[in-house]
Parts: C-alpha cells; sequence; structure tokens
C-alpha cells in the first residue's frame, strides 16, 4: 500500500496537501485538490465545502494557524477536486466494464461525488469524477473493496469468478492511478490482484503506539460504513468520541488516574492542542457538543446523531487527524536534556 506524503513545507500542520509525483518529472509535485487536474498540474491545494451543508469552503480548510494570500485566492476560485483518466479494454470485458461504471457511479452519489464517463472509440472510455478531495479518497477505498464481488457476480461469457473478481479490482486501480498518476496514454483493464496507488482518507497511522494505531483503524471503517448506511449513526458518535477519549489520553494525560472527556478537553486546549483554524468550529465546543450528544444518545435513547454528524463528522475526522500528527509529533521529538545543577565554584 503506498503512503501519501504530507508536510511539504515550513508550515506547522498541512493534512490535506497530497504530494503526487508525476512518473515524466519525478521532482514536480501535483497538486489536485482545488482545480480539475488538467487545470491544477501545480496549483496549491485549497479545501472544500461538503456537499452536505451551505457553509463555504473556507469553514473547511484544516491547515495552519495563518491563512496565505494564494489560499484566500483559490478558495474564491475553487473548491472541489477534479481528474480523468482514459481507458481501453477487450470484448470480452465489456460485461465487466458495464457494472462496474454502475457501481462506481453509485457510490460515488452517495458521497457527493459525481461520476460521469464517455465513449472516445471502439471500448476506449473517458471517465471524469469530480468532488471533495477526501471524499474521493474515500470512494477510492471502497471501490477498492467492493467492485471485485460486484464483477465476480457479473455474467461474462468465458471469464472464470476469479478472473472477474480480479478485473474488478483493476477497475478500482485504473481509478486510483488515474487520480495519483499522470498518463500519456490510455491504461488497458487488467486483472490485480493487489491496488498499488490507495491512499488512506485519513493519515490515523501512529506506528509507535501500536494499540492506539490498531484502534483507529476501525474508527476509518466505521465512517466509510456509516457514509454508505451500513452502520447507525449512533455506532459512529460512539466511535468518534472514543477514538478523541484515546488520542486525547495519549496526549495529555499519561498518568495513572483516568480523567473524564471534559477533563480531557480542558488539558488539551491549556496545552495548545485545539486551535482553531481558520473560520471552523472550534475543536472545544466540537467536542463538547460530541460529549453531550454521544451522553444523550447512549442513555437516553435520545435522536440526532445522524443530524449532527451530517453536518460534523468531517470536522471530528480531520480533528483526530490533527492530534494524531501531534502525538507522532510528540513521540518522534528528541528529548529535551534534563536541567542539572551546575558544580559550585571553589572558594
Amino acid at each position: 500500500m503506498a503512503t501519501r506524503r504530507h508536510f511539504t513545507d515550513h508550515r506547522e500542520y498541512q493534512p490535506s496537501i497530497d504530494t503526487r509525483l508525476s512518473p515524466a518529472n519525478p521532482g514536480m509535485s501535483v497538486y489536485s485538490l482545488g482545480a480539475h487536474k488538467s487545470q491544477a498540474r501545480a496549483a496549491p491545494l485549497v479545501a472544500s465545502a461538503s456537499p452536505f451543508t451551505s457553509r463555504p469552503p473556507a469553514a473547511r480548510c484544516p491547515w495552519g494557524t495563518a491563512r496565505p494570500a494564494f489560499v484566500e485566492e483559490h478558495l474564491q476560485q475553487c473548491g472541489v477536486a477534479g481528474f480523468d483518466f482514459e481507458f481501453t479494454y477487450k470484448e470480452a470485458q465489456e460485461p465487466i466494464v458495464r457494472v462496474c461504471q454502475a457501481a462506481a457511479r453509485a457510490r460515488a452519489r452517495r458521497l457527493g461525488i459525481s461520476w460521469r464517463w464517455r465513449t472516445l472509440d471502439t471500448r476506449h472510455i473517458l471517465v471524469t469524477v469530480d468532488g471533495n478531495s477526501r471524499r474521493t479518497d474515500l470512494l477510492g477505498y471502497r471501490l477498492e473493496r467492493d467492485l471485485p464481488l460486484v464483477a465476480e457476480g457479473c455474467e461474462a461469457t468465458g471469464l472464470s469468478p476469479s478472473k472477474r473478481a480480479r478485473l474488478g479490482r483493476g477497475f478500482a486501480d485504473l481509478m486510483l492511478r488515474g487520480r495519483d498518476v499522470d498518463q500519456e496514454s490510455p491504461m488497458p483493464l487488467r486483472g490485480v490482484t493487489d491496488t498499488r496507488y490507495y491512499y488512506p482518507p485519513y493519515e490515523y497511522e501512529c506506528p509507535e503506539t501500536p494499540r492506539l494505531h490498531s484502534r483507529l483503524s476501525i474508527t476509518s471503517e466505521l465512517i466509510v460504513g456509516w457514509n454508505f448506511g451500513e452502520v447507525a449513526g449512533e455506532v459512529l458518535l460512539e466511535e468518534l468520541h472514543t477514538a478523541c477519549e484515546l488520542v486525547l489520553e495519549e496526549l495529555v494525560n499519561r498518568r495513572s488516574k483516568k480523567l473524564s472527556f471534559a477533563q480531557l478537553v480542558t488539558s488539551a486546549d491549556s496545552a495548545g492542542l485545539l486551535q482553531s483554524y481558520f473560520d471552523e468550529r472550534p475543536p472545544t465546543i466540537l467536542l463538547t457538543e460530541l460529549k453531550d450528544l454521544r451522553k444523550n444518545v447512549r442513555h437516553r435513547a435520545a435522536e440526532g446523531a445522524d443530524v449532527w454528524l451530517k453536518e460534523y463528522w468531517e470536522d471530528v475526522a480531520i480533528l483526530i487527524e490533527r492530534l494524531v500528527y501531534r502525538l507522532n509529533r510528540m513521540q518522534t521529538s528528541p528529548p529535551r536534556p534534563s536541567k542539572t545543577a551546575l558544580p559550585q565554584r571553589r572558594q
């Protein structure tokens, strides 16, 4: 599995910048969010507004502590990521292509992403994908998992179920390669056993804390499942609360005495770990709302989990990523030298 590279300049926190290298020029970075890939080869990255909310793009931008002038300009010009990819296929693969296109478009719509295609020549197709960059990563994650099953159940003469499943995964690989690598010619559809260009939508990796690292993989799974109606809002609400609590514990409370969630939030805020970026909802308010709603839902069977999540799930997911980044940075920083008493001068 490939690893997305972040933190590409001096700014303290840039988890949303996707540095992708062009095979034609390995030294050139391709920033794809903020404009269509064909128009944004070297454009700065900007954040996009969620299609489920009316808030402007500025409310979703998760960068550092100051807004550069180029961000202001791009926030006014464009708010979504776009890319396209061309591929060719053989006649026997046409049923696979047909069902995979339909399945990909249906899943893209669930995430508010546009998936369109047109035929350029015989068995030669151009696919155009437009939408929020993080949600596009979620879509890639979902297609990698679903399309092998979709293709395996398709009726295609001369192809065994295992070959159909590999072709379904190969179709997902076309989308991932088209998103992350510049192509000078159409890509042929081939069966693959594994994709090489998948990038996780959120950077929750914290290898120095193995238990937390494993636990946050469940958080990612439930975020994807909720977006596709497979996980109840109450379940995701509980999971986001647990994930925030576990990360905050590692950051501000390594003592044996357990702190309440509110105490963890207060300690993290006092330590400067819950900074507000641009015009987004302050993290302290966001976490307090999460705590209160989770309590009412869990203990009083209150409603409103899905309504709140539709508005703020991305904010909480990105906040967890920020906190994990802080944790990794704290664990990899060299320890400060301890203060020692200077020897007294002899009289």
